[in-house]
């Protein structure tokens, strides 16, 4: 019964001065790790096809080259849905809309469930490896 309440409010969710002022303060940060996080990506991505070109000779580094482009792209991708998050979230504030709000935070529930997945599949692995190495 309380689970039917928490899906229905009776009443909009209304913000004081303190809550928009932080909400704007974590969309200012947001914007901030969010660039720090395409600058890292842009670097990560640099130096993974540079030395790619510069020593091509090494097929045998192919899967380290991959396994680098894949955790670039994923890294852009956070740091995407950290912007998206941090823009929507601003805009909601100064225009004062519910549906922009609950889109920004919609962006910031997909990064907490790809990490989520993510993080499954990393403890998933590590357990995998680790019982193929202890067997051999």
């Amino acid at each position: 019964m309380e689970a039917n309440t928490l899906n229905t409010p009776s009443e909009e969710l209304k913000l004081d001065s303190d809550s928009r002022t932080s909400l704007l303060s974590i969309s200012k940060w947001a914007k901030v790790i969010a660039a720090v996080m395409f600058f890292m990506s842009g670097l990560g991505l640099y130096y993974a096809l540079e030395q790619r070109i510069w020593n091509p000779d090494e097929s045998s580094d192919i899967h380290l080259l991959v396994s680098r482009l894949i955790i670039n792209v994923l890294w852009f991708l956070f740091s995407l849905l950290i912007l998206r998050f941090s823009l929507k979230l601003d805009k909601a504030l100064k225009m004062n809309q519910q549906l922009v709000l609950t889109a920004a935070f919609s962006s910031l529930k997909s990064m907490f469930k790809i990490s989520g997945i993510l993080g499954m599949v990393m403890v998933f692995s590590y357990v995998v490896i680790e019982l193929i190495i202890n067997k051999s």
